[in-house]
């Protein structure tokens, strides 16, 4: 048996941690989480996204460096003895994945109320045509130019 397993055999399921969040891969839903107090300070810990409840069906991720309260409960993946479980934001709040959600509604519906809104809500972009990129060339944008400062143009 490894140091690490042996670290680990008398970590228990009621127990909660604090930890912040090492990196957590989005597309593959896993990463690891470091435990930030007690006697185990410093142990990363493996996240799969099922350990993480959140309100609502959302899509589950951890922000690397969020900060997040877990239990510990033993690993499906034999690479691992335990995995976080039970993982929510600090003293039961919001994770990041929930506030950024709710941040992303909440304009959603509120464009849906501003000019230029198409069906259903949807912005339609093109009620205002933006030229990108012509330079100062491009007449489009009704003004004129000169190649010498203080100089008039001919389109005058």
């Amino acid at each position: 048996m490894s140091s690490k397993t042996d670290n680990t055999s008398n970590w228990s399921e009621e127990t909660q941690y604090s930890g912040r969040v090492k990196w957590f891969n989005n597309k593959a839903g896993f990463g690891f989480v470091t435990i930030v107090d007690g006697d185990k300070a410093g142990e990363d810990v493996f996240a799969h996204h099922s350990g993480v409840n959140v309100t609502g069906e959302l899509y589950k991720y951890l922000v690397q460096g969020e900060y997040v309260h877990f239990h510990l409960r033993v690993s499906d993946n034999n690479d691992h003895p335990y995995q976080a479980g039970e993982v929510t934001g600090l003293y039961g709040g919001k994770l990041m994945c929930e506030t950024r959600h709710e941040t992303k509604q909440k304009a959603m519906a509120s464009e849906g109320h501003g000019a230029g809104a198409g069906p259903g809500g949807k912005k339609d972009y093109n009620a205002q045509r933006r030229y990108r990129g012509g330079g100062p060339r491009d007449n489009r944008r009704g003004g004129n130019w000169s190649m010498k400062h203080g100089e008039e143009s001919e389109n005058q």
